[in-house]
């Protein structure tokens, strides 16, 4: 069985904190980018490193600088791709049924499905920024349990 009676009841206050100061439990997908240090009262910032915070805040910032980038290329493909089935649709006017459109069809969807939205290194720096976040999120989470514990 998972946790205490209470934890499984009132999980949801037991985090009630974390959530309240930006920060979210380990494995969440919002990873500390949007953790307000700020606001955490002193006597966590205090068990927290300086640098750990200054680390995190210019991960946190390249991580969303390259997220929105990745959104805007995938929107970027997805709108060519749209338009190159509306395209499609208007040739085949009145012959959508026929072997060729399908066929057409199928090679549209994978050379549009096959494009990647950011380079492969851009790619491969994002999928460790999100294990790095991750990780530091969980040693934030750690450490803001332990203090609050006290």
């Amino acid at each position: 069985m998972y946790g205490t009676v209470f934890r499984q009841n009132y999980g949801w206050y037991v985090f009630q904190k974390f959530y309240e100061y930006g920060i979210c439990k380990p494995k969440s997908d919002t990873l500390l980018a949007d953790t307000h240090f700020d606001k955490l009262p002193g006597e966590i910032v205090d068990v927290v490193d300086d640098n750990l915070i200054e680390d995190i805040a210019e991960k946190a910032t390249r991580f969303k600088e390259l997220r929105q980038k990745r959104r805007d290329r995938d929107r970027e493909i997805n709108n060519e791709k749209k338009e190159a089935m509306r395209e499609l649709r208007e040739e085949f006017d009145g012959e959508r049924g026929s072997e060729a459109y399908y066929q057409r069809m199928e090679e549209i969807r994978e050379e549009y499905e096959s494009m990647t939205p950011l380079p492969l290194d851009e790619q491969d720096e994002l999928d460790e920024l999100r294990e790095e976040l991750s990780e530091n999120s969980k040693r934030v989470s750690d450490t803001v349990e332990i203090a609050e514990r006290f």
